[in-house]
């Protein structure tokens, strides 16, 4: 059968199971069933078998369409044709850097340019990307909204929710407000008969949480989902309480889109095994262990426009052994973070930044509005702070004993030794122009 009737009889299927799926009022359970259960058993077929026959197809329309996958590919001896998934692990990694400075290299010649849209991510992770994407691509990362979420909030825009990138995305949803300039008094009603849940970054929605608070609108939502930044349990308590309804965590980006989720349990992420193929490696790029942390690398399957194979996302992760209680055989990882949040210590340690996140959350997070590292040495560390009403004088002694020991217990430091952590309270921290959090600045 042609690779390309095959695939779209698999994206028939995909569509017919998510029109069943979405007709349900749980989003959570929708794309837990719809990425594991539904496309795998209704083909008939392992993860590995669907997976191997995925990776094949998009990698021998790289080497057609593209001049720098036709140039690197080639290069391995591999038979893309034939290619199984250890063999798969032989292709060069993409990192951000050749994808930022060789983005025509990697977009298809065989597309016509008013179905290719471009898009740019935002930088945070220090290299802004151009990422071009089909118009297939983009309604199926939209599928969702097609076939259930017409009453699903978008908080996409640093200004604006409700109005998306994409003409698709603004005609599903029709209705337009201003998070920033609009009464959303005036807005309560149209909300409580529109609104079921509430989707986008953790900024958007705790600016959005924020302001509902301040004006002492009320809105029970069923669910809310949070994406693109570190989901910390302030934030998820704070708008759980605000929207009284469960908040999810999603592992997503930019350039590919939704990566894994949180399942009702909310017990590691999901991978959208659909979707992406994803894989965790160490510095040397082969697989880590269970209990290891590494690279996160992410392969798109439906992306024709630019085809991301192997592609670095600068994050961290590791994989979660055992299967979930919630029955789904999804492989589960942990996120860690981006990899440029890793601390640089004496002796050439290093320590994974989100380690100290979660004690300031947790135990500071009443007395704590926002916090930043910036590190200029090895020795040294400064925690920005913009504190509460409820920080006291002395409560940054309390701090920096409660950092200076995790990361002792940690082995990360020693104790007593050359290495030291200054707080300095400020009156604001600026953001990544996005509106994400800056939580790390380093000049090493």
């Amino acid at each position: 059968m042609d690779p390309h009737i095959s695939m779209s009889i698999i994206d028939s299927i995909k569509g017919a199971i998510a029109r069943r799926l979405f007709s349900c009022s749980y989003l959570p359970d929708s794309l837990t069933l719809w990425s594991i259960t539904g496309i795998y058993d209704t083909l008939g077929t392992s993860i590995q078998s669907y997976h191997q026959k995925r990776l094949r197809h998009i990698l021998q329309h790289a080497v057609d369409t593209t001049t720098y996958w036709h140039r690197v590919l080639p290069a391995t001896g591999i038979n893309v044709r034939t290619i199984t998934l250890e063999q798969f692990q032989r292709i060069p990694i993409l990192d951000r850097e050749t994808l930022k400075h060789n983005p025509d290299e990697i977009l298809a010649n065989n597309l016509r340019k008013r179905s290719v849209t471009t898009i740019t991510t935002s930088g945070s992770s220090g290299v802004p990307l151009k990422i071009y994407a089909d118009d297939v691509f983009l309604k199926k990362r939209i599928l969702i909204h097609r076939h259930y979420l017409q009453k699903v909030l978008h908080l996409n825009g640093t200004n604006n929710f409700a109005n998306l990138r994409n003409r698709t995305h603004t005609m599903i949803l029709g209705h337009h407000v201003n998070l920033l300039t609009d009464d959303l008094a005036s807005e309560v009603s149209w909300l409580a008969d529109n609104v079921q849940a509430a989707c986008g970054p953790l900024f958007n929605l705790m600016n959005f949480a924020r302001r509902l608070n301040k004006l002492n609108i009320k809105l029970n939502l069923d669910f809310v989902v949070s994406c693109a930044e570190f989901l910390s349990p302030t934030d998820r308590k704070y708008m759980e309480k605000t929207f009284n309804c469960l908040v999810y965590d999603q592992y997503s980006n930019v350039e590919v889109g939704l990566m894994a989720f949180e399942c009702p349990l909310r017990n590691g992420f999901h991978v959208n095994t659909a979707n992406i193929f994803l894989e965790i490696v160490d510095k040397r790029g082969m697989p880590v262990q269970n209990g290891e942390i590494g690279r996160i690398l992410v392969t798109a399957f439906d992306n024709r426009a630019m085809p991301l194979i192997r592609y670095d996302t600068a994050d961290l992760g590791q994989w979660m052994e055992g299967v979930c209680p919630c029955n789904l055989k999804t492989p589960r990882l942990i996120f860690e973070g981006r990899s440029s949040n890793v601390l640089k210590l004496p002796h050439g340690r290093e320590y994974y930044l989100k380690h100290l996140m979660s004690p300031l959350d947790i135990k500071f997070g009443e007395i704590i509005e926002k916090f930043q590292f910036l590190q200029k040495s090895r020795e040294h560390l400064i925690l920005r702070i913009i504190p509460s009403a409820k920080y006291k004088n002395g409560d940054e002694v309390a701090i920096r004993k409660t950092l200076i020991g995790r990361m002792v217990r940690a082995r990360a430091i020693d104790d007593g030794g050359a290495f030291d952590i200054r707080i300095e309270k400020v009156g604001a921290i600026e953001n990544f122009p996005s509106g994400k959090a800056r939580l790390f600045v380093s000049a090493l």
